[in-house]
């Protein structure tokens, strides 16, 4: 979105195409007070299924109190943490495969005036979403780009010609095969390895690197997104100032 609306505002006249698998938009921000949700409400190592009704549970208990959906995203927000290292590796694989964009579509949402550009380009036409998976794209001779894209649902193989393509498929790509030079070298060297989910750098609760022999690094951490097999939660500025104050900790501390 965050493309989009800087083409939007540039004055852009063109038309733009968004592709992504599930074909969502994030979700506008509105006042919101936070569900009071203590430790014992949580079920705790519960299945995706269980954890996923017990969140519209709380959703529709914000209704009823006259509230929104919001409150009960944001008041489970601060135990984000906590849920996500109780759960089995298969239950993380589970969310990532069928619950990850919608949270993040409930969760990580946009201004008014922002939902209000997408709004206004989408009723006018110029912005149009499509859902499918990027297959690849090729440069023609006319300097224009080909388009390959799987449509979800038919999955049926299309071609679309474009003036240009953004790479907008975020962070949770391959660690090993997009890695920078510097997490290259670490892998390269057994320092780091990749998170049993593969989305990231394999951490302990202390952000620490965990080497390719599966030992703890005192040297080495990791803060931020690269952190998120972990974590999860870990994106936003308000996650990774308390994780790099609770790292100042440690470090003054050793």
């Amino acid at each position: 979105m965050d493309r989009v609306i800087s083409l939007l505002k540039a004055g852009q006249k063109v038309k733009i195409l968004p592709v992504s698998r599930r074909g969502l938009l994030p979700r506008t921000h509105a006042p919101s007070s936070p569900l009071p949700i203590s430790l014992g409400d949580i079920p705790f190592g519960a299945p995706m299924s269980v954890l996923t009704d017990w969140l519209r549970s709380l959703a529709r208990r914000a209704e009823q109190r006259g509230g929104t959906w919001r409150d009960a995203i944001d008041g489970v927000r601060p135990h984000i943490k906590s849920i996500w290292r109780s759960l089995p590796a298969i239950e993380r694989a589970r969310f990532l495969r069928h619950a990850a964009t919608l949270w993040d579509v409930h969760r990580h949402r946009i201004p008014p005036d922002a939902a209000a550009i997408i709004d206004d380009a989408l009723s006018s036409g110029q912005l149009s979403l499509l859902r499918g998976a990027f297959l690849g794209a090729s440069r023609t001779h006319h300097g224009t780009e080909t388009v390959n894209i799987r449509t979800s649902g038919s999955g049926e193989n299309m071609k679309l010609d474009a003036g240009i393509v953004f790479d907008c498929r975020g962070i949770r790509r391959d660690p090993a095969r997009h890695a920078s030079p510097l997490i290259a070298g670490l892998f390269a060297s057994g320092a780091a390895r990749i998170d049993p989910l593969n989305i990231g750098l394999d951490v302990d609760l202390s952000s620490r690197l965990i080497s390719a022999s599966g030992k703890a690094s005192d040297r080495l951490f990791a803060i931020g997104p690269v952190s998120r097999a972990a974590f999860w939660e870990i994106t936003a500025i308000p996650d990774i100032r308390d994780q790099t104050q609770k790292l100042a900790a440690t470090l003054i501390v050793s």
